[in-house]
């Protein structure tokens, strides 16, 4: 029991040993934190949001159940250079990446996508306009309309109460590599946004990574993320699904390649995508259709044009 009250505040709900409201669960969750390695600044013993915002501020790092090797195997290692330990938020990834691997059951999905008439219109945009529209902008204004249709896909997952918790808005996350490692901040009601305004707001992202003024506030939120890393020629990647959400979007290189149209081999830009989703909430059938509806959505690009 808690050492401040024998019983949980109205309307709290109670991890180990820890009282907290939804939303303190929900951030918690959202930061990657352990809420009940958190300390509670109230009597009563209920973690509220402020105590989790300054846990982390704190550098605190989230708990995970991981096991390192320990030290005597870790010198066993030949020529070693030097030790240098993880910044914040490489360790905090670190600590995520693993436990997301321990605890969630991974599945993939992978297609090719004809791109062709996509990257036209793109081309012819971008020879128009001051403000470049990336692969990226098209990707997250085609999942925003895919999640429409699929919102199983646009959720979390609550193990402790087995339930899913469906979002209320389109939240797209984009993971980003800066300076201070991999981040991913979020486009908010992506749906409600034009190419142009989430290509905007890439930009920007990609700016302020550059110059560390990427703050939580960016991060929180999101319903389902893509991982682009066409740009640095990657023709596939298996994505690990950004807890607590429960699927992920992976992006590789466009790339040229001829096409049977029924009367003879044409050179078309292709796409190879990879849905890796939460397997206890999200089965094949479920990540096939979805994979098909985007697809869709890509090769008439005409209906991202808002």
């Amino acid at each position: 029991m808690s050492a401040f009250s024998p019983t949980p505040p109205q309307g709290a709900r109670r991890a180990g040993e820890v009282y907290a409201g939804p939303s303190a669960f929900r951030l918690a969750r959202e930061l990657g934190v352990a809420i009940e390695r958190v300390p509670a600044s109230a009597s009563s013993g209920r973690v509220s949001c402020s105590d989790i915002k300054l846990f982390v501020k704190q550098g605190n790092q989230v708990k995970t159940t991981f096991q390192a090797p320990p030290p005597s195997r870790l010198e066993e290692t030949a020529n070693v250079a030097r030790r240098e330990p993880l910044n914040g938020i490489a360790a905090t990834t670190a600590a995520n990446m693993a436990r997301i691997w321990e605890r969630i059951p991974h599945a993939w999905l992978q297609v090719n996508v004809d791109i062709s008439d996509l990257e036209r219109l793109r081309k012819s945009w971008n020879d128009r306009a001051h403000e470049k529209l990336s692969l990226s902008a098209f990707l997250i204004g085609a999942l925003a309309e895919t999640l429409k249709k699929f919102p199983k896909f646009n959720a979390c997952y609550d193990e402790a109460a087995g339930e899913l918790i469906y979002q209320g808005e389109i939240n797209i996350g984009l993971a980003v590599d800066t300076p201070r490692g991999l981040l991913v901040p979020v486009i908010r009601r992506a749906d409600r946004l034009s190419i142009g305004k989430i290509a905007a707001q890439i930009n920007e992202f990609a700016r302020a990574g550059r110059s560390n003024r990427l703050s939580p506030e960016h991060l929180r939120g999101g319903g389902m993320t893509l991982s682009n890393l066409g740009g640095m020629k990657i023709d596939s990647l298996f994505p690990l699904v950004n807890w607590p959400e429960v699927a992920i979007l992976g992006a590789g290189a466009t790339r040229i390649e001829p096409i049977w149209d029924g009367q003879k081999f044409a050179p078309r830009s292709t796409l190879n995508l990879l849905l890796g989703f939460d397997h206890r909430v999200i089965n094949g059938a479920d990540g096939a259709r979805f994979l098909n509806q985007l697809q869709q959505v890509l090769v008439n690009p005409i209906l991202l044009i808002r």
